[in-house]
């Protein structure tokens, strides 16, 4: 009995130090997507902070001043490498009719270039050939990359760029975004820094969901762990909240003017744009896969989204891009400093997206 129990312990022990092994190895091997990783979420970290005095210490919010101008900065970004600028490569879609061209070119070749009384490959030696390996392999035409879109190109701005998915597509996603992100930056008037970047992870488990209702993926019972694990840790964190007195929600939000009403409601702020987040994630997924690429992606999803940014600034925060800009000497922060917090955010923001 002894020596059952110990060469059961022996072989944990050996499985759990292979595992601890493997996992160094392969950590070391992919020490660049780590890296890269690690550099992400210090952007994030870096954005969040800068958010956060801006909201807490200077006690300004423009949440839509924010959001457009992370946008505008992604907009030209795809606008400039969907033309090309900057790349020294043509455009995506075209660079890949080119090679797609280029490709059915070299067939050509290959097929006619042969020695004379060298025997030429026919359709018939390869319905042959398909006849001989039990009919696994099927003879067809390749299909161009402009025949596997769900939409003809059509041009844009003008012919100045070419699109592939509908205007309201793009407008359903930029939407989706711009409020997803607004729900986010206004919590932070609200409810703490330390609540709203836990709750962001609640985007994990709602991409899951919209992936499955849109794009029928199937998630494995760990996936599906993950997702509940997800969960608990947010609700957890909600009904702290919920209980919390009065001078512990100032305590935790680092406002004197939260109460627990506030910020109870800064938390279902930040729930629901993470929510949205997810979803916004699956439809540029979907957009990515099935249309026109990033580039083009990138390019009319902020298009849209810096209209929708500036329409909705124009309605709900002219008073508060004033006083970003305002200098009455009794505000808690000079304007550098405002603007110097709203440059670093965009930045930031911009190098994580």
């Amino acid at each position: 009995e002894y020596s059952m129990f110990g060469s059961s312990s022996v072989s944990v022990a050996s499985s759990v130090a292979r595992t601890i092994v493997d996992g160094v190895q392969h950590s070391i091997a992919h020490w660049k997507v780590l890296l890269f990783g690690q550099l992400i979420s210090f952007f994030l970290a870096a954005a969040g902070a800068a958010s956060e005095e801006l909201n807490g210490r200077c006690n300004v919010s423009v949440p839509l001043t924010q959001t457009s101008l992370v946008g505008l900065l992604l907009m030209i970004l795809g606008a400039c490498k969907m033309k090309g600028w900057g790349t020294g490569r043509l455009r995506s879609g075209q660079q890949s009719e080119k090679d797609w061209d280029n490709h059915e070119e070299e067939e050509e070749e290959s097929f006619c270039s042969h020695e004379p009384g060298e025997h030429q490959p026919t359709l018939d030696d390869h319905q042959h050939d398909n006849e001989q390996t039990g009919g696994n392999r099927v003879f067809r035409m390749k299909q161009s990359p402009r025949e596997k879109s769900k939409s003809q190109p059509r041009s844009f701005c003008f012919g100045l760029q070419t699109i592939h998915a509908p205007l309201w597509l793009y407008f359903i996603v930029a939407l989706v975004a711009v409020e997803a992100r607004y729900m986010i930056f206004l919590s932070f008037r609200f409810t703490s820094f330390t609540f709203i970047y836990l709750v962001d992870a609640l985007a994990i488990p709602s991409a899951m969901a919209f992936s499955r209702l849109l794009l029928k993926r199937e998630y494995h019972f760990v996936h599906l762990l993950g997702g509940v694990v997800c969960i608990s840790g947010i609700v957890t964190n909600t009904v702290s909240d919920l209980k919390g007195t009065g001078s512990e929600v100032e305590q935790i939000g680092s406002r004197e003017d939260v109460n627990s009403f506030e910020h109870l409601y800064g938390d279902f702020l930040a729930i629901g744009g993470a929510v949205l987040l997810g979803l916004d994630d699956v439809i540029s997924e979907m957009l990515i896969k099935n249309y026109g690429g990033l580039d083009e992606l990138l390019f009319m999803k902020w298009l849209f989204g810096v209209g929708i940014c500036l329409t909705q600034l124009a309605a709900f925060e002219r008073d508060d891009l004033i006083e970003l800009f305002g200098n009455q000497g009794d505000e808690p922060c000079a304007v550098s400093t405002r603007l110097l917090l709203l440059c670093g955010y965009t930045l930031f923001q911009f190098l994580d997206m």
